[in-house]
């Protein structure tokens, strides 16, 4: 998970990311961001909107990534990578 995550934002597979277990946090960014968020299938959404897991997102300065409850089985535990550009 931790290498597949990377590869999709560009980073080396062996770049830190956060944890989050059982509930993610919400995010608001504050550059222009390059993120994946994998693991445990859990809710999430950009600024209200539903956006899905195991994917590349562009983030923009100021919007808002919420990551909600576990959703269904799969583990209990996501990571979130990202990789900032201006």
């Amino acid at each position: 998970m931790l290498a597949v995550a990377n590869i999709l934002v560009g980073n080396p597979s062996n770049t830190e990311g956060l944890e989050i277990t059982l509930k993610g946090p919400e995010l608001r960014f504050l550059a222009h961001a390059c993120i994946s968020v994998c693991g445990a299938p859990m809710e999430m959404s950009l600024d209200g909107t539903d956006v899905p897991m195991w994917t590349r997102l562009y983030v923009k300065a100021g919007q808002t990534l919420s990551i909600g409850k576990l959703n269904g089985s799969g583990g209990c535990r996501g990571r979130i990578f990202s990789m900032f550009w201006v």
